[in-house]
């Protein structure tokens, strides 16, 4: 319990005791030779095992950046104007959408540490723009179709030293040429 309490009281890191620690805690008490001993055996066994083989072995102690993952911040996310869809014909169909965003608060952009915009086209970063050369009410972000199908965009703020805040929901581009935003992507 002393072990325990140590952990517990260290700064930055949080205690994170896993199901496979608790199955191997929980062993050497099935220890006699009856029944119910072998079951519980059996299935603390299967309990380190599945743990082991889904997650792998994984550290007591965690900073909270790694036990989120990927989850979210609950941060800022970008608003996206509605965006316009231009097409050009000479022999060969070329539509290209272009995306504005609405202006940030100087308050929420210094408190957030907000420096740039990053745009992911289909799951890959396809443009990052930093607000130290063109402010972010006047960039903008176009898309050409190079393949007949549907296209999807999300976009996050990205904080100092590189890192991106929250997605937005994706919007899709479809192949007929028309725009659908994700739910609370962007005000009209």
């Amino acid at each position: 319990m002393g072990v325990v309490g140590v952990l517990v009281v260290i700064p930055g890191l949080e205690l994170r005791i896993h199901h496979y620690v608790l199955a191997l805690i929980l062993l050497p008490g099935t220890a006699m030779q009856t029944r119910p001993s072998l079951l519980f055996q059996g299935l603390l066994i299967g309990l380190f095992i599945n743990g082991v083989a889904r997650w792998g072995f994984d550290s007591f102690l965690q900073t909270y950046d790694s036990i989120r993952g990927d989850g979210q911040y609950g941060s800022v996310i970008p608003e996206v104007v509605a965006p316009f869809i231009e097409t050009l014909e000479m022999g060969v169909k070329q539509e290209t959408i272009h995306f504005k965003w609405l202006g940030l608060d100087d308050v929420v952009r210094l408190e957030e540490k907000i420096e740039g915009i990053s745009v992911l086209v289909n799951d890959v970063e396809r443009f990052r723009g930093w607000f130290a050369e063109t402010t972010l009410e006047d960039m903008v972000f176009g898309w050409p179709r190079f393949r007949k199908a549907d296209e999807y965009f999300r976009f996050a703020f990205v904080r100092e030293g590189g890192n991106t805040l929250d997605w937005t929901e994706a919007g899709t581009w479809f192949v007929n040429g028309t725009w659908s935003k994700g739910v609370g992507y962007y005000k009209t």
